[in-house]
């Protein structure tokens, strides 16, 4: 299991996969970076003008019961 901790959102990866991210409001997003002519987070309009502070990988998904 790996160890999940806030870093601060300068350090995200900026490849394109998936991570948790924190903000301004104080919720927790999906999110990844969308680069592109936009260069930055992809921001749904629900939280256009929050700034994004933090953010952790994705934990690791449940294992399946066999």
């Amino acid at each position: 299991m790996k160890e999940n901790k806030w870093q601060p959102i300068e350090s995200a990866p900026k490849d394109g996969n998936p991570i948790l991210i924190y903000g301004t409001s104080g919720r927790v997003h999906y999110n990844y970076w969308h680069g592109g002519s936009l260069n930055e987070w992809w921001y749904p309009a629900a939280y256009r003008n929050e700034e994004f502070t933090h953010w952790q990988p994705l934990p690791e998904p449940p294992e399946e019961n066999q």
